[in-house]
């Protein structure tokens, strides 16, 4: 189900917001571990996901028109899978990345480790199944095995919120079978699994490829039970390092936020992404810039908290969180 343009900037907060009015103000150089490349910048360890991929795909344009360098810091990609990334956030590996808000809140060990600073991404996993499947429902795939990311992820946990909130369990009603992205995708097209969840650009590849279909995106089937998009992710930071380190935090806020802005507004920024996104014509680039470009948006932190507040509500309902934390956004982690 489309959302009308202005509704989808309030409630697909695929882009970074700012955490407040004075965010880019105080992006200054701070003290902090120096960039080989310019030792007159600290450094922050950002956790990305193996391209292609949505979140890669922001740290690339991040790096081409160093918008990290123009706040005053040098942010320090590293790819993972999904659920990795989330581990090493969590450890401290990395300083900051994303973290899906379900997965986040259902955990008192993730409340006292991860702070929410501020949006991200709205889900946009798209549920596979193969051309000549007979399943027209997710009821039709009851008993049967579904590939998703593990249950550490933002994905796996939406999926749980949707799943419960149409009546059913599951891990009692189906059979998730966990991996990292290329496994997900080699588990459908091996005919190992019935289904899988496939997020961009990696759902619209494997659509144009052929052979497969989807049953419905994730947040279309949301929007159509609640009236309101499905949240997934938003940029996080592991309080330990954010302790002492807010303003190197204010500024890769800003400059995520930068990315995801041209990557909402300006298709021309795609032509440089080709490799990154896997396409592999003209015509392919264009579809994905389509689609991409729909998730990618800005919303500040404020904007966007109501709409995720009564998701997170939505979930503690139907038992799937303890309750929903206040605040949501934290400038500080505190």
């Amino acid at each position: 189900m489309k959302v009308k343009p202005s509704h989808r900037r309030n409630a697909q907060v695929a882009g970074v917001g700012l955490v407040s009015a004075a965010l880019l103000s105080a992006c200054g150089a701070v003290d902090g571990e120096l960039a080989a490349d310019d030792p007159g910048l600290p450094v922050v360890k950002f956790g990305a996901t193996q391209n292609p991929s949505s979140i890669g795909t922001v740290a690339a344009v991040i790096k081409q028109e160093k918008l990290d360098e123009e706040c005053g810091v040098t942010i320090k990609p590293t790819a993972f899978s999904p659920d990795a990334a989330d581990i090493a956030l969590l450890s401290g590996q990395t300083n900051m990345g994303y973290f899906g808000y379900n997965s986040w809140a259902g955990s008192k060990e993730k409340l006292q480790k991860l702070a929410m600073l501020a949006p991200l991404q709205a889900e946009h996993g798209t549920l596979f199944v193969p051309e000549d499947s007979t399943a027209q429902s997710l009821e039709d795939l009851k008993g049967k095995k579904i590939a998703l990311l593990p249950p550490v992820s933002g994905q796996y946990q939406d999926f749980n919120l949707l799943v419960a909130k149409m009546g059913h369990s599951l891990e009692k009603d189906f059979k998730p079978v966990t991996g990292p992205p290329p496994a997900i995708e080699a588990f459908l097209k091996r005919g190992e699994v019935a289904a899988a969840i496939l997020f961009e650009p990696n759902a619209t590849n494997l659509a144009l490829a052929g052979g497969f279909r989807p049953l419905f995106k994730l947040t279309d089937q949301w929007e159509e039970i609640t009236g309101d998009p499905l949240y997934m992710l938003g940029i996080s930071a592991n309080k330990k390092w954010l302790s002492g380190h807010e303003k190197e935090a204010e500024c890769v806020v800003s400059a995520v936020h930068k990315a995801t802005e041209m990557l909402a507004t300006d298709p021309s920024v795609y032509e440089d992404l080709q490799d990154i996104l896997g396409a592999k014509d003209q015509e392919h680039l264009a579809e994905l810039t389509k689609n991409l470009g729909e998730i990618y948006t800005y919303d500040t932190a404020d904007e966007a908290a109501p709409a995720i507040d009564k998701q997170l509500k939505e979930a503690a309902k139907l038992g799937l969180i303890p309750a929903v934390p206040d605040p949501i956004f934290s400038s500080t982690g505190g």
